[in-house]
């Protein structure tokens, strides 16, 4: 099992709350996907307490703990959004591994056939995430963080 080296709750990028910011855009693009209703239901995993909360405002279900000790049914989601951690983590021989990688390579096999990813990471990553995206997901789009 993979663990943080380091504290990951500290190390996410705080998405930003402009109206005219990237987030904003992406967030009123899904809000159909956000809205409750009988088509099914939205969930989360939040590894910060406090995010946690928040998120129980607007989702159904929220598990407050890791996405690596979570286990989903494959192709059981129409659209994830993923902020990782901005980390790395060890194996037992002491090689670090970047967080963002690993919880794609967890996860996205929980997507369904044609549905969304929604992955914020810093711009070096996306080589690194680039051999599990160009594989599996097509009709990829880079929006930069504003």
């Amino acid at each position: 099992m993979w663990k943080p080296a380091a504290s990951a709750s500290t190390s996410y990028f705080p998405l930003p709350v402009s109206p005219h910011s990237t987030h904003a855009r992406a967030k009123a693009g899904l809000s159909p996907l956000l809205r409750r209703g009988p088509r099914g239901q939205r969930c989360g995993i939040e590894l910060d307490a406090y995010r946690a909360a928040e998120a129980k405002q607007w989702l159904d279900q929220v598990i407050y703990g890791d996405c690596f000790d979570v286990e989903c049914k494959v192709e059981s989601f129409s659209c994830t959004l993923l902020n990782p951690p901005y980390d790395t983590a060890a194996n037992c021989d002491g090689a670090g591994h970047r967080l963002e990688a690993l919880l794609l390579q967890h996860t996205y096999r929980w997507l369904r056939p044609g549905g969304i990813l929604i992955l914020v990471i810093p711009v070096a990553q996306i080589a690194v995430c680039g051999n599990i995206l160009s594989v599996q997901f097509k009709d990829t789009e880079i929006v930069p963080a504003e």
